[in-house]
């Protein structure tokens, strides 16, 4: 019986480490291209669409003449593969308009922007 117990609880622990396509509906490969379709679509229209759909930025600055707005989120993983996770949106906008919109993270901490643009 603790041996069945133990398994479970071992079973259960190690989806911790990945993110699961049953759990959130698609893959990590999918759930970077969701985000990098999503930003791409930001380019060259008004700053309010990213702001609208990403929130308040947690960062605002000027950058040669650009207004660079930065989302990060910050989650930690716990267990036997406890480690950080983080991802960082920017934005860049030139005269009201989106010129870049770039991501680096983790396929975790970066979902919940991934979720914030349709399918």
């Amino acid at each position: 019986m603790r041996m069945i117990v133990g398994l479970a609880i071992a079973t259960a622990l190690s989806g911790c480490a990945t993110m699961d396509k049953a759990i959130v509906g698609f893959s990590p490969d999918e759930m970077f291209a969701r985000l990098d379709r999503g930003l791409e679509g930001l380019k060259g229209h008004p700053a309010q669409g990213a702001l609208d759909t990403l929130g308040y930025p947690d960062q605002q600055m000027v950058v040669a003449g650009d207004t660079v707005y930065t989302w990060r989120n910050e989650e930690f993983l716990t267990g036997a593969n406890a480690r950080p996770l983080n991802c960082v949106v920017k934005v860049a906008v030139r005269d009201g308009i989106v010129t870049t919109a770039t991501f680096n993270g983790n396929a975790k901490a970066c979902l919940t922007y991934a979720n914030r643009f349709p399918a």
